[in-house]
């Protein structure tokens, strides 16, 4: 694979400085605030894992592993813990940046570039320690390196990538065989050794760190001991129908928890270690093959916030930084706007009529490791903030069609009625804005408390 500078390099680089820029400036907003929610806990966990600690591994471990060695290099102070995700923008950016441009155009580049730097929940996730970005970034660049013919060699280095991204989000262990799967459909010379390599090596972190758990603890259990928690969590009788994360986000004693729920959970956590998950298991189980009907209706509701737009940003604005109401209402906004963009766009890719007339190159690959990396979610429980990972793989489709509109506006009217009304189109973006509308009238009185 033979790496070049596209031709208007120079302006990407003016757009990677000003997306850092106004991640600089929103660190220096949010210094004063302490670690909150999942970023305390990987902070936690790091410094468990930097003093040598022994525990059971209750989160997946890795961007607190990244974490430690990143406080082993620079410290472990506030400012340290913020910047720690910066390294990951930067990957990511220029993942999207040459992915873009080999599969499109220049231009286009230019344009998924934008569109990653200045979407303000990248702009946020990028100075707190959360997964958002190193996921997204490691997806980016295994997907550049294996969308062609993938050498062994590019296997390799993607499934490092790749295992990587399992050790930060289990759920991402689907992806393994899926682009296994792709790479063989491909049938070139090289590609049973490709997918084999890309297998076996991605898959391997998880492996050895499921050893290390065992040897730590004597409990099998893949990677760390919340999935099968999380399965039950989607799927037990108390699990709103819409809400479906809920319990997730929300602990014994909030709001809106049931009481008698509580009290299970409880019950359950007095188990062993060792034993919880077989319950945790058994129980979504039964949940499930009792009320299929209400199991679909769930997975329905979890498709459904997978897709909305992303309103945690905004709310954390106004909540928890004190930058006022206006701030925190206009980076709803925003984020809103951005997310229809990308996501409206990409449908009159996949879905518009003359809609890949611009010589783009895109298959597969995206939209396969998309819903790859989206199942689990779906059957256990999900939530805006979710989709983030994938973005920045969107923003490509998207930056294809933008790219046309812009040399050729009119060709908007093809992606609609070429050779007749595309009624697929019109009803997949009525959906997709029904989605949005759903999420605000749902979630309208947490947003009216944020407000």
């Amino acid at each position: 694979m033979k790496v070049s500078l596209p031709v208007n390099y120079k302006a990407a680089l003016w757009i990677i400085a000003a997306g850092m820029a106004l991640r600089l400036l929103v660190l220096a907003l949010c210094l004063d605030t302490p670690l909150f929610g999942d970023a305390h806990a990987y902070h936690r966990f790091a410094m468990m894992y930097l003093n040598g600690e022994s525990f059971d591994t209750v989160r997946a471990p890795g961007l607190s592993l990244w974490l430690a060695a990143w406080y082993g290099v620079f410290g472990a102070g506030q400012l340290s813990s913020m910047l720690s995700i910066l390294p990951f923008h930067l990957i990511l950016s220029a993942a999207i940046y040459y992915y873009s441009a080999r599969l499109v155009n220049a231009r286009a580049a230019l344009i998924a570039l934008a569109l990653i730097s200045f979407y303000p929940s990248f702009v946020f996730h990028s100075v707190w320690p959360l997964t958002q970005v190193p996921m997204a970034a490691a997806l980016a660049l295994t997907l550049y390196l294996l969308d062609s013919k993938p050498s062994p060699t590019h296997a390799l280095a993607a499934g490092l990538l790749l295992g990587f991204a399992i050790l930060l989000r289990p759920n991402c262990v689907i992806l393994a065989p899926v682009l296994s799967l792709i790479i063989l459909l491909r049938k070139n010379r090289r590609a049973f050794v490709s997918a084999s390599v890309l297998l076996a090596v991605s898959l391997a972190p998880a492996l050895l760190w499921s050893a290390r758990e065992y040897r730590h603890s004597g409990n099998l259990v893949f990677i760390n001991y919340t999935n099968s928690m999380n399965l039950y969590l989607g799927n037990n009788r108390f699990t709103p129908l819409y809400k479906t994360w809920w319990f997730g986000s929300h602990g014994q004693g909030a709001r809106d928890v049931p009481a008698e729920f509580s009290d299970r959970l409880s019950a359950i956590r007095e188990i062993p270690l060792s034993s919880r998950n077989k319950v945790y298991l058994k129980g979504a189980i039964d949940e499930i093959t009792t009320r299929p009907g209400v199991f679909i209706v769930r997975t329905l509701s979890r498709i459904r916030t997978f897709f909305a737009f992303d309103t945690y940003t905004g709310t954390q604005v106004i909540k928890r930084f004190g930058h006022g109401k206006i701030v925190g209402a206009s980076v709803l906004g925003l984020v809103m706007l951005f997310y229809l963009a990308i996501i409206s766009a990409c449908l009159l890719f996949y879905l518009g009529r003359g809609a890949r007339e611009n010589g783009s190159t895109i298959g597969a690959m995206i939209p396969a490791a998309a819903v790859a990396y989206a199942f689990p979610f779906w059957l256990a429980f999900s939530h805006p903030t979710y989709h983030l990972p994938l973005l920045p793989l969107l923003a490509i489709p998207t930056a294809a069609v933008l790219e046309r509109l812009i040399r050729n506006p009119s060709c908007i009217r093809e992606y609609f009625s070429r050779d007749g009304i595309n009624y697929r189109l019109i009803i997949a973006l009525a959906i997709l804005l029904l989605i949005q509308l759903e999420w605000v009238l749902v979630m309208s009185a947490s947003f009216y408390e944020a407000i």
